[in-house]
């Protein structure tokens, strides 16, 4: 067994659009109470698990153009930023940029894509530039990402938890969360069907795991689980 540590690329040789990623998760609200939710910057806290304490610029608002700081943590460590926005497209898009529009570092965005009585929100990532602070290597960048990956998958999961008991608040935690989902019928709630999303997209497959409700596939009120060639239906409940 070769005890060779591969050697990593120079700093100067990475691209930084190889490093991106996005997530998706079905939630149970229409898309334009899932765009207020998340251009409101500081409701962002209720489901990120690193960001706090984010607010908007006095006078700003969610428009293009405006800044908002917010503080992170990662590791022990913490910090603030500054983003600004560069798209704000009621119930269809929001994204903004950390460093702002001319010369920001990474870029965050969301889209909002109606599905049965729901919305299927996709998070990206894309870091835009090199710069050290971020890290020297392929290895610090490619755990930058991760880490973020892992921020995305709890944020969106943490999202359709918050609206699923807003709708239904006498759903409990327990019930939401259900892991025999692709092995066996189910009861298909909201939050589940979020999980199963990033489940399946953590695993690279095309066609994500999705849980919609389909009164062509089932009886009006239940949900249907379509993800790779594993289809389950379950009642909602």
């Amino acid at each position: 067994m070769s005890t060779t540590t591969r050697e990593q690329p120079p700093f100067e040789t990475l691209n930084a659009v190889d490093f991106s990623f996005t997530r998706r998760a079905w939630v149970d609200a229409a898309p334009a109470r899932v765009y207020d939710l998340v251009s409101d910057v500081s409701a962002i806290r209720r489901w990120s698990p690193n960001a706090t304490d984010v607010a908007f610029d006095q006078g700003a608002g969610a428009r293009v153009g405006a800044w908002f700081s917010g503080s992170n943590h990662r590791d022990g460590k913490q910090w603030t930023t500054r983003s600004q926005i560069v798209r704000a497209d009621p119930g269809t898009a929001f994204t903004f940029v950390v460093g702002g529009a001319e010369d920001g570092i990474v870029r965050w965005g969301w889209t909002f894509l109606p599905q049965g009585r729901g919305t299927v929100v996709q998070q990206s990532w894309q870091l835009l530039r090199l710069d050290p602070v971020l890290g020297t290597t392929r290895g610090d960048l490619d755990a930058l990402r991760d880490y973020m990956a892992d921020s995305a998958e709890t944020t969106l999961a943490s999202l359709a938890q918050w609206i699923a008991e807003e709708r239904h608040p006498d759903t409990s935690r327990s019930e939401a969360h259900n892991p025999s989902c692709i092995r066996a019928p189910l009861v298909a709630t909201p939050l589940y069907c979020a999980r199963l999303a990033v489940a399946e997209s953590l695993q690279g497959v095309g066609s994500l795991c999705l849980c919609v409700p389909s009164e062509a596939f089932a009886p009006p009120g239940s949900m249907t689980c379509v993800g790779r060639s594993t289809a389950v239906r379950g009642n909602t409940g």
